[in-house]
């Protein structure tokens, strides 16, 4: 059995079965599930009429530029319906695993293709695969900031310096969480290869892009991780624990993999099979690559304790590393390779099955299409859009935000996005902005954020004014009401 498994062509079969299997769930899953409040904002932002627009909403948000400028070159060849902004997150998704076979002489074939099968089962990327966000773009990034990484370590010259950079600060430039795991590699190679490193200076050049763009969105950086302006809070312990369930995909296969590493130290160290295996020293770059990675987690959630600034899927640059940290350990733990490798995979792939068999196909978290879709029933001309956040307490959400799905339906709207002052009732605030005719309002809150208005003013319009109509389209704490004014003759909407 271990002798077929280890053939090129039997190995190759089952490895392109498992991306074939991944790549559809990443294609059909929740496919026609609505836009939420993320993806909201991605379609608003490609959505600009102008590139001074576009220009401007970049430099309004706290994520690398780099997604929202393929996005808009996108939008413009696939327009900006549901399905044309989630292609590209797929075909990021797709790529992601394919880039670990990339290296010829950084690992060998079982390493390879473990890894590769790993990040392909690995359950949020196929999740984020259906999101219009840049988080499928970070994880083929990360793929490829690993492997440019760990063949910087084994052949530190100008060419893979400037391979490393390159791709680092498309890393950062898609999100500046990668940058924390770019300072860590730096630092590591700077200490492993001295001089060498020392030499490749020049590379640093591919950083002024990144320095440039911080330097712009440093205000909005900084309020975001201050305490009291944003959604996101400190980490608890049990944040913590969920955090690291996220490297495995879900707790299943968290849960399921320690044990297993756990029971092969066990077996191992029973058989005294602990000593210097051939080409273990080859594998030292591939260590220290992982270990950085680990680095970079280890730091963010550490901080993260003391400034709000993660939520898990922040954590998303690391997470090639930190499996190629779990591939080489089941190497390293092995008594039969590659038999370990397949338990490993096969706790991935069966976690990641059930997962997908239980997810709503349907689910539609805290977006606001189908309430525009209703209002948009009335004809409506004027749009009042308040979004509920501590964020937007000094100045109103992007009026394009409100206005997205009225927009892209050819509905003509004025948008009037008013702030959220703090211990201000927005009830009578709403309903005097909706005064013009032809007025309609979108109130989006979540009541699981501290600073949220909605949790000391509940929604109450139509007490106040019993000639509004407003139903919530929101499920639980996410709250999305939408009204519109009742027929002044017969009372009806």
């Amino acid at each position: 059995m271990t002798a077929r498994l280890r053939r090129p062509d039997v190995a190759w079969v089952m490895l392109g079965l498992l991306l074939i299997a991944t790549s559809i769930l990443r294609v059909t899953l929740s496919a026609n599930r609505l836009l939420w409040l993320d993806e909201t904002a991605t379609g608003m932002i490609v959505m600009q009429p102008t590139l001074a627009d576009f220009v401007h909403e970049c430099a309004s948000e706290v994520n690398g530029p780099l997604y929202n400028m393929l996005a808009y070159a996108w939008a413009h060849v696939s327009g900006v319906s549901n399905q044309a902004l989630r292609a590209l997150p797929a075909v990021f998704g797709i790529a992601a695993p394919l880039i670990a076979l990339g290296p010829r002489s950084l690992m060998d074939r079982g390493t390879k293709f473990t890894w590769c099968a790993l990040i392909a089962c690995w359950a949020p990327g196929i999740w984020q695969s259906h999101e219009a966000r840049p988080y499928t773009l970070i994880l083929a990034l990360g793929v490829a900031n690993t492997v440019a990484f760990a063949n910087l370590l084994r052949t530190p010259t100008l060419r893979a310096a400037w391979l490393w950079t390159g791709l680092s600060a498309l890393l950062v430039l898609s999100h500046y969480f990668g940058g924390v795991l770019v300072a860590i590699q730096g630092l590591t190679f700077l200490v492993v290869r001295k001089r060498r490193a020392l030499a490749t200076w020049p590379a640093a050049i591919a950083f002024l892009p990144v320095l440039a763009t911080i330097g712009i969105q440093a205000r909005n950086l900084l309020a975001f991780s201050t305490p009291g302006t944003g959604w996101i809070v400190t980490l608890t312990p049990w944040d913590a624990v969920y955090d690291v369930c996220f490297f495995f995909g879900v707790p299943l296969a968290a849960i399921a993999t320690l044990v297993w590493l756990a029971a092969a130290a066990v077996l191992r160290l029973a058989a005294r099979r602990f000593r210097r295996q051939p080409g273990d020293a080859a594998e030292t770059e591939l260590w220290l690559t992982a270990a950085c990675s680990l680095a970079a987690a280890t730091a963010v959630i550490a901080i993260a304790f003391f400034r709000p600034i993660l939520v898990d899927r922040y954590l998303t640059p690391y997470v090639p590393g930190i499996l190629l940290g779990l591939t080489l350990c089941a190497r390293r733990l092995a008594l039969r390779w590659p038999l370990e490798a397949l338990v490993l995979v096969a706790i991935f792939a069966i976690s990641t099955a059930q997962w997908a068999m239980k997810r709503p196909l349907s689910e539609n978290v805290f977006g606001w299409e189908a309430a525009s879709s209703w209002l948009m029933t009335d004809h409506p001309r004027h749009v009042v859009f308040l979004w509920d956040n501590p964020m937007n307490r000094r100045r109103g959400a992007a009026p394009g935000l409100g206005g997205f799905f009225f927009a892209r339906a050819g509905v003509p709207v004025s948008v009037d996005s008013i702030p959220v002052p703090e211990g201000r009732d927005p009830n009578p605030q709403l309903i005097a902005h909706a005064a013009p005719p032809g007025s309609v309002i979108l109130w989006i809150y979540d009541l699981g954020v501290r600073g949220t208005a909605a949790r000391t003013f509940p929604p109450r319009i139509q007490q106040l004014d019993p000639r509004w109509n407003c139903r919530n389209f929101g499920v639980g704490s996410l709250g999305v009401l939408a009204c519109e004014l009742r027929n002044p003759d017969t009372g009806a909407s």
